[in-house]
């Protein structure tokens, strides 16, 4: 685990405010559930340049039919602002020439597609074709309907570091809500927390249009998301239809890559870092449990807890293990997510303050729910050993704690 430094002088629960002009040489800034785009500093500016090697007045869409479909981006090009003028993005990167890139989809788009059918061959030949500074990733409606979670947020993990090392900046959008399969749903929200851990562990931007999203107004399925007008209002009311949200979120994108790209000045206030290194003695420390996500690996970490006497649990946990500190102040219902890349095989754990295997509290190999008073806990993230040794590897940790408001 790498060790995130903080160059602030405030501390708030673990987590630290950055304030306008503070720099940061090494931290994990936490991406926010509620952000329909994720926080964008000078510094990460910078890496997104470092990255963006193809044409700046170029970028790609790779999805399924919801990216294929008309009414996402292509109003965007209706949309004026003062004195009738095009939004600046839209007048930048329709002046790129080649393929209308508001319009044209190219040969990483295809209706009945996941992330699945889309790795490898097409989208490295749309990106030789269009040569993008970033590409724009929505995909999974079609692959979690037969890959499990698991899989699924890794392979989302492989497309993106797929695109980030075919020289263009990945972009991962969050899947849209999926009210006509209740089951199904579910899974999507999960998955969406885990595509956020991944876009927040490569510090690479992420769309969430789901944030204003009503899904009451969707109608019966969201094969093909809903719109109001042409997909381009952005009243409250347009906002909770699909292709609304994304394009709202998607044209805050454009417009923050334009300022990525000339360098112009972006703020910083507000941004929370992720502390310590995930050992016993320097935990990860969550100001905040609000939705939090991680993308973590237990290998060469802290092997200090074979077995969870705590929770009555006989599984050998003497593999590698990562510990998160938080503090509760008032009583809640703890709800803990994880997946395990392929090979891995990890466990959750909720532990009280002393954080050994007799102060476990609940356990569970994939998720625990249990209910938690005002004080300090800990989630540890441990390898499960069988007969050919310890199965350590990478995860994706949700954890949320809701307080009934």
């Amino acid at each position: 685990m790498r060790l995130l430094l903080l160059l602030t002088l405030t501390a708030c629960g673990g987590s630290s405010q950055l304030q306008e002009n503070d720099v940061v040489a090494d931290g994990q800034i936490i991406y926010p559930a509620e952000n329909s785009l994720s926080p964008v500093t000078g510094q990460m500016a910078e890496r997104f340049r470092s990255l963006m090697t193809g044409d700046p007045n170029h970028f790609s869409i790779i999805g399924d039919e919801s990216s294929a479909s008309s009414y996402f981006l292509s109003c965007l090009k209706s949309v004026t602002e003062k004195d009738d003028k095009r939004l600046e993005p839209v007048t930048h990167f329709l002046a790129g020439g080649g393929p209308d890139p508001f319009l044209h989809r190219g040969n990483a788009v295809a209706a009945g597609a996941g992330f699945q059918n889309l790795k490898g061959e097409r989208i490295q030949s749309e990106i030789e074709l269009r040569n993008p500074s970033f590409a724009i990733a929505l995909a999974g409606k079609h692959d979690l309907a037969d890959l499990s979670l698991d899989e699924y947020s890794f392979l989302a993990l492989e497309v993106v570091e797929e695109i980030k090392g075919q020289g263009a900046l990945p972009v991962l959008t969050a899947m849209f809500p999926r009210i006509d399969d209740p089951e199904l749903d579910e899974k999507t929200k999960l998955g969406n927390h885990f595509l956020r851990a991944v876009a927040q562990e490569l510090q690479t931007p992420f769309i969430n249009p789901s944030t204003t999203i009503d899904s009451s107004m969707q109608g019966e399925d969201l094969a093909s998301p809903l719109f109001l007008g042409d997909g381009c209002d952005f009243s409250s009311e347009g906002l909770s239809y699909g292709h609304n949200a994304r394009n709202s979120a998607t044209k805050e994108l454009l417009t923050t890559m334009l300022d990525v790209m000339s360098d112009s000045h972006l703020p910083s206030e507000g941004i929370s870092l992720l502390t310590g290194t995930g050992t016993l003695n320097e935990p990860f420390s969550l100001g905040n449990v609000s939705d939090f996500v991680h993308l973590g690996n237990t290998l060469g970490g802290d092997s200090l807890i074979d077995f969870y006497d705590g929770c009555n649990a006989e599984q050998n946990e003497s593999g590698a293990e990562v510990y998160y500190r938080f503090e509760l102040s008032e009583a809640g219902m703890l709800h803990a997510n994880v997946a395990s890349d392929n090979g891995a095989d990890l466990d959750v754990h909720l532990l009280a303050e002393s954080a050994d295997g007799g102060s476990c509290m609940a356990r569970g190999h994939k998720s625990i729910q249990a209910a938690v008073n005002a004080g300090t806990y800990f989630i540890v993230i441990d390898s499960f050993t069988g007969n050919n040794g310890a199965l350590e590897g990478r995860y994706m940790l949700h954890l949320d704690v809701d307080h009934g408001e």
